[in-house]
C-alpha cells in the first residue's frame, strides 16, 4: 500500500477485503475478482484505491457504527481526491488499456457510492419527501450511465483478462440475499402501465415512456430468471440495468416532473425494493415510490396502487383488492 496512506486507510482496505467485496456480486467467482484482482489493480492506481476506501468507509458508516459522520467525511475525502486524477485520465486521448480498466472500476465504485452517500445523509428517511428525491435519483442515474459509457468505449480492453469473470455466470453464494416477492404479479402489473403510456396524447412522450416501461420488463425478467437459476447473474445487474438502459429523453421528462415519467419511476422503485437486502440499495425503492406518490395527483391513484402496495405503503385490503384485479385481468 502506498506510503501516503495512514493506519485508518489500511483498516478501510482490510474491511473491504473481508466484508465489502462480497456485497458486490452474488456469484462466487465474481466476488473473488472484486476481492483480489480489483485490489491488485488499485495498488497501481491511487484513484481506484481511494474509490475502494470510500465505499468501505460508507459500508461501516451505514452499519450502525458509533460515529457515522466521521466515516462519511472520510469517504468524501477519498472520493474527492480520487476524482481529480480520474477526470484527468478519462479525458486523455491515449489512455492505456490498464488505465481504462482502472477507470472503469472506479466508475463502478463511484456509482455505488452515489446511492450510499444519499442513504447516509438521511434523505431516504425524511417524512416530508417533496420532489427532491427525483434530483437525488437523477444524480445516481448519471453515475450509473457514466459507468456504462466507459464500458461501451473500452469493453474489449476491460474484459480481456481476469476481469472477464465479472460478467460470467457461476456458483452463487451460500448466504443468498433475500430478493423475495412475486415476480409474476410484478410482470403482470406492467402492461397496465404500458397501456397508460400508449394513451399519452403527445407522440414523443408516449414513445419515450413506452421504451422506459419496456426496459422495466427486461429488468423484472432478469429477476425472474434469477429466481429460477441463481447462477445466471447477480440481482445487482437488474437494479442498475434500468437507469443504464432508458433514454436520455426519459430523464429529461423526469427532470421536468412529467407525470408519466414519475409514475414509471415508482415502478422502478418496486424493483429496487426487491433488492433492499443489498446495503447500497436499502431504502431506495420505498423512497422512490413515496416521492412519486407525493408528486402525482389523484388521477394516478389506480396505477400507483401496485407500487405502493409492493413497498408496504397500502394496507392489506388494498393489496388484496389489487391482487384480485390482476388475476381477473390475466
Amino acid at each position: 500500500m502506498p506510503q501516503a496512506y495512514n493506519i485508518e486507510a489500511l483498516k478501510l482496505l482490510h474491511h473491504y477485503t473481508i466484508n465489502v467485496y462480497e456485497s458486490l456480486s452474488t456469484i462466487i467467482p465474481q466476488q473473488k475478482v472484486w476481492q483480489i484482482s480489483v485490489v491488485q489493480i488499485a495498488m497501481q492506481n491511487d484513484f481506484l484505491l481511494r474509490g475502494i476506501l470510500s465505499l468501505s468507509a460508507l459500508h461501516i458508516a451505514l452499519d450502525d457504527c458509533e460515529n457515522p459522520q466521521i466515516l462519511v467525511a472520510e469517504a468524501a475525502h477519498h472520493q474527492n481526491a480520487a476524482l481529480v486524477e480520474y477526470r484527468r485520465l478519462i479525458n486523455t486521448s491515449d489512455i492505456s488499456p490498464e488505465s481504462q480498466r482502472a477507470a472503469f472500476l472506479f466508475s463502478a465504485f463511484l456509482a455505488m457510492c452515489g446511492f450510499c452517500f444519499i442513504r447516509a445523509d438521511g434523505t431516504l428517511l425524511e417524512s416530508n419527501k417533496g420532489d427532491r428525491g427525483i434530483d437525488k435519483f437523477l444524480t445516481c442515474a448519471s453515475l450509473v450511465r457514466g459507468m456504462v459509457s466507459l464500458l461501451s468505449l473500452w469493453k474489449g480492453n476491460i474484459f480481456c483478462d481476469e476481469l472477464h469473470a465479472t460478467i460470467r455466470s457461476g456458483p452463487p453464494m451460500d448466504l443468498y440475499p433475500d430478493i423475495g416477492g412475486d415476480v409474476i404479479t410484478e410482470l403482470r402489473a406492467l402492461p397496465d402501465l404500458l397501456t397508460r403510456c400508449e394513451a399519452e396524447t403527445c407522440p414523443d412522450t408516449s414513445k419515450v415512456c413506452q421504451d422506459a416501461v419496456q426496459q422495466l420488463f427486461y429488468s423484472f425478467e432478469i429477476i425472474r430468471q434469477i429466481k429460477v437459476d441463481r447462477s445466471s447473474t447477480s440481482p445487482i445487474i437488474a437494479g442498475l440495468m434500468w437507469p443504464a438502459g432508458v433514454s436520455r429523453d426519459y430523464f429529461i421528462l423526469l427532470t421536468q416532473r412529467n407525470p408519466l415519467a414519475v409514475l414509471i419511476l415508482a415502478y422502478y422503485g418496486v424493483l429496487l425494493h426487491r433488492l433492499d437486502s443489498f446495503w447500497f440499495f436499502r431504502g431506495w425503492g420505498k423512497h422512490l415510490v413515496e416521492t412519486s406518490a407525493y408528486i402525482l395527483d389523484d388521477s394516478y391513484a389506480d396505477l400507483l396502487a401496485f407500487p405502493k402496495a409492493s413497498v408496504g405503503l397500502c394496507d392489506i385490503d388494498n393489496w388484496c383488492s389489487l391482487g384480485e384485479t390482476l388475476q381477473c385481468s390475466f
